[in-house]
């Protein structure tokens, strides 16, 4: 496979697609009148995506694998108005089209790429009433029955919706980051469309939702990052007895932001810590994040069996957003990455840190600031406002915390708002002139505080809100 370059990714001899960069990989099942579903996926230290095989010798997969991608369109909306996100007649609708896939050149910090593209006629997205899903059980009759066989679609934004899957992973990490692309020729309101739609690997590792925690922040002006823990079944997540009950579970666990604060109540951020048996041999923890400065969704729910994480940027239901596709209004969704690997929360956490050292790097490189980043890279800055001055920096405030800062090896110290402040105002209310206070820093002025900071061997940074 060509550096760079998309080329055709062939199906396994079971007729599904694998995908991945060698640490983490996914498995896709493309077969029947369906969309595509992820029946699979694996991270660092978790067994192989064929390492557990059934009494017939067939590698076990998920038994409720949920479609990568759900749409919502407004004409059809979803097939169960309790799940209004995860169960959409737009998503049910595709079919597999293609899948391109390139890989980076030797020595490149290029990810791995991944595109599947799906299809829905116009025909197919017209309202038809409410169609039933077909449970675990219903599908694997079907499936023993007749061996399923890819259906052959071709993708013409003149006839249709099309829809792409881009996945993408860097080498030697156990992360994935994810987003949708949406083109239609004729108008077509758009409610909603997932960046991340995942299987969790529960029935392959022995997970168990009842010995499942999940993890979430809460935040507010001075609570940043105030990080919480419940086992599943202690939130919304109930067990409602599938064996006499079975289907999939309206009960879900989720969290949102309505505006483009997207960290003023919630974090875009969350973690699902799986245990199965008692030997904890196969646990293992996902961690996700919207990486998005706007309004997001993301929940947690039960399948039939099994769970699945979705997540969105802004949508009609909780923010009143849609899009109207058509010539020349095509749609990409915000992205998301996800992190997998065997053990605890806190390997899903070091994971997506890697993850996250990545994106900044390339970032850099698409910038042109590669050589800017790797001298800044690494450097610990001190910022004075949270949770210390809140916008009342004073030279007798700041000389003990720049001795603080420089003493446990801060390399730059941040004066934040409030440095411009010349009449006791407040730090808001002066915003905008940008001009050294005269009368917060004595005699020296912010000049003299400056210099004390580099005698300190720190940098200085000042704060500005430029809102």
């Amino acid at each position: 496979m060509a550096a760079g370059m998309l080329n055709p990714l062939l199906p396994r001899q079971d007729g599904r697609l694998e995908w991945g960069n060698g640490v983490v990989s996914m498995l896709f099942d493309i077969a029947g009148d369906s969309p595509v579903r992820l029946c699979n996926v694996v991270g660092r230290g978790m067994i192989p995506i064929d390492g557990r095989l059934s009494d017939d010798g067939t590698p076990v997969v998920e038994k409720d694998p949920r479609p990568i991608v759900e749409v919502l369109a407004a004409n059809t909306g979803s097939q169960d108005n309790r799940l209004a996100l995860i169960a959409t007649v737009a998503g049910s609708k595709l079919r597999f089209v293609s899948a391109l896939a390139s890989e980076p050149g030797q020595g490149s910090a290029d990810p791995f790429r991944l595109e599947i593209t799906q299809f829905a006629s116009y025909a197919d997205l017209e309202p038809k009433g409410r169609e039933f899903e077909s449970t675990a059980s219903e599908r694997d009759a079907a499936a023993s029955a007749a061996n399923p066989a890819p259906v052959t679609v071709c993708a013409d934004p003149h006839e249709g919706l099309v829809v792409t899957s881009v996945f993408e992973a860097f080498p030697n990490l156990s992360a994935v980051r994810t987003h949708t692309r949406l083109q239609s020729a004729k108008q077509l309101p758009i409610e909603a469309v997932s960046s991340l739609n995942l299987t969790v690997p529960m029935r392959v590792n022995c997970g168990k939702v009842h010995r499942s925690n999940i993890f979430w922040g809460d935040a507010a002006w001075a609570v940043e990052n105030d990080w919480r823990v419940r086992p599943l079944r202690d939130t919304q997540v109930r067990n409602r007895n599938q064996k006499i009950n079975p289907g999939q579970s309206s009960s879900r666990f989720a969290m949102s932001s309505t505006s483009t604060w997207s960290t003023g109540v919630h974090e875009p951020a969350g973690i699902v810590q799986v245990e199965g048996s008692m030997r904890r041999a196969r646990d293992f923890s996902v961690m996700w994040q919207i990486e998005h400065n706007g309004p997001w969704e993301w929940e947690v729910g039960e399948d039939d069996p099994g769970l699945h994480i979705s997540a969105f940027g802004p949508e009609y239901q909780n923010h009143g957003w849609f899009t109207n596709l058509g010539e020349g209004n095509d749609f990409e969704s915000v992205p998301v990455s996800f992190a997998i690997a065997a053990g605890d929360w806190q390997q899903a956490v070091a994971e997506m840190t890697l993850q996250r050292r990545a994106l900044r790097v390339a970032k850099a490189r698409e910038l042109g600031r590669a050589e800017q980043f790797k001298r800044t890279q690494g450097l610990v800055v001190y910022n004075d406002y949270m949770n210390t001055l809140f916008g009342d920096p004073r030279i007798e405030k700041e000389l003990p915390l720049i001795e603080g800062a420089a003493s446990v090896g801060a390399d730059i110290f941040c004066i934040d708002a409030g440095w411009y402040d010349s009449t006791d105002g407040g730090w808001w209310d002066m915003v905008g002139e940008w001009q050294a206070s005269t009368n917060r820093f004595g005699d020296a002025g912010l000049r003299g505080l400056a210099e004390n900071i580099r005698a300190h061997g720190m940098g200085l940074a000042c704060g500005s809100n430029l809102k």
